[in-house]
């Protein structure tokens, strides 16, 4: 049995309406980017035309609200690809940015700020999650597996690290599963709904040239203020497959937003454990991400064997490998 993520029974979250100075607060807190999905409006002008234009707008947008709906004008976007490595021919070497209509953001980011709240009053994140979370950051995370770390080498122990790789993670989010969970964590859903349905995009390449709208019914949208919360939100189960001593050995994930590194630790002569151990923590979150839709580069995922120099030496005349989705992972320097 999958375990239960918290019940909320004291406080449960219904989008409510929201003030002319929060529909101010919000706009204004939006960076002046000039890329928009239509071409037509960008966020700076929605600054300077506030005084003009507040009210209308903040009636727009409690309509949405109250009515748990979203137009479909709001929820057509370009996507431009950029290119990240290798060679220019191969589409996997680019990544995705979505760029949607500004109202889209506008709404989006009325709504995020109160998920952010609900979830922090309610100590709902992820403890181990680092990625798009106010006072976390890539330093953060990298303190966490640090810390983790050192007190093993402090205690002459050795640790198994490895840094599993998830391929286009934010793109394979099955709407119903977030959907699902949404309800789980007690967030009324009907308004995500209408959000996550109907949306359409179009490829825009350098050159200008567009391609013809497709539809788009899975994943979440980078480029938006909503995509990486709602990952979040979709992936905060994946912290109950793992757990934080197996046998005596401690246990450690952490995770910026896909990245995950897993390590364990323990008494150099227990490495055969360390890595049963590690085996095990694998296959359950390869079959957890498989149910959920994720797919798992294990060619690309490392594992790395840490510790003192006498803790080094005595891995070294044991060397270990670690099987992961049927590859055999070699320790890397």
């Amino acid at each position: 049995m999958a375990p239960r993520l918290p019940r909320v029974h004291s406080d449960s979250l219904r989008l409510v309406p929201v003030t002319l100075e929060e529909l101010r607060r919000t706009i204004f807190s939006l960076p002046n980017k000039t890329s928009v999905a239509d071409g037509v409006v960008d966020i700076r002008l929605m600054k300077l035309a506030f005084p003009i234009i507040g009210r209308v707008l903040l009636q727009v947008i409690n309509c949405s609200i109250v009515t748990e709906s979203v137009p479909e004008s709001w929820k057509t976007a370009v996507v431009i690809p950029l290119h990240k490595k290798g060679e220019l021919t191969a589409a996997e070497n680019f990544r995705p940015i979505t760029n949607v209509p500004v109202i889209s953001k506008i709404i989006e980011k009325v709504v995020c700020n109160q998920v952010d709240l609900y979830m922090k009053r309610n100590h709902l994140y992820s403890t181990d999650q680092h990625g798009f979370r106010s006072g976390h950051s890539t330093a953060t995370a990298l303190v966490s597996v640090t810390d983790h770390l050192l007190e093993a080498v402090d205690r002459g122990d050795v640790s198994l690290l490895t840094l599993i790789d998830l391929s286009r993670a934010f793109d394979v989010v099955h709407h119903q599963t977030l959907l699902d969970q949404l309800q789980q964590l007690q967030i009324a859903p009907g308004w995500f709904s209408s959000y996550l349905g109907g949306h359409t995009q179009r490829v825009r390449l350098a050159g200008g040239e567009t391609s013809e709208p497709l539809p788009i019914n899975i994943g979440v949208f980078q480029g938006s203020c909503m995509g990486p919360m709602l990952y979040n939100i979709a992936t905060i189960s994946t912290a109950c497959y793992v757990p934080t001593d197996i046998d005596g050995l401690p246990v450690r994930m952490t995770r910026y937003a896909d990245d995950t590194q897993l390590a364990i630790s323990g008494p150099r002569h227990r490495l055969p454990d360390i890595q049963k151990a590690l085996e095990g923590v694998l296959d359950t979150l390869a079959t957890h991400y498989m149910q959920t839709g994720m797919k798992v580069n294990a060619a690309k995922t490392e594992l790395m064997i840490i510790g003192d120099r006498t803790a080094l030496r005595d891995a070294a005349a044991r060397p270990a490998q670690v099987q992961f989705v049927g590859e055999s992972l070699q320790p890397t320097p």
